[in-house]
């Protein structure tokens, strides 16, 4: 195999993980996180608006209304946290800003793909325009 067709076979590959990684990948993560975000969201707003009460109601509330599997799991693991927790406002406003960071995160990485995706193609085009 000559060194041109090993290049245009490693670019084929690259190409691929990159429109994987930003299709399927990186939105699957942007989904979880931004799933998690709205129920701890949802928890944030019960405790504000009905402090710790208004929590365990929400808590208690969350597996019934939940068709995903995800509220019951974030309902639960905060059950069993709940009395450790010193302040409930801040553990869930960081917890809740960790998650729009991971979110972010993935956004730009998404981005990044698809932006080297394009100059791929590109220099690819130009390269056999040129030779």
């Amino acid at each position: 195999m000559n060194n041109k067709r090993k290049f245009n076979i490693f670019i084929m590959v690259l190409l691929t993980f990159l429109f994987l990684f930003a299709n399927i990948y990186a939105v699957r993560k942007i989904i979880r996180y931004g799933s998690e975000m709205y129920f701890y969201d949802k928890l944030l707003v019960a405790y504000r608006v009905g402090s710790e009460k208004g929590l365990k109601e929400e808590l208690n509330r969350m597996p019934a209304q939940d068709k995903t599997g995800l509220g019951i799991k974030i309902a639960q693991d905060m059950k069993k946290e709940l009395s450790g927790i010193g302040d409930p406002e801040k553990f869930l406003s960081n917890i809740i800003d960790r998650k729009k960071n991971e979110v972010n995160l993935f956004r730009r990485l998404r981005s990044l793909s698809f932006g080297l995706i394009l100059i791929v193609f590109l220099a690819r085009v130009i390269l056999r325009s040129l030779l």
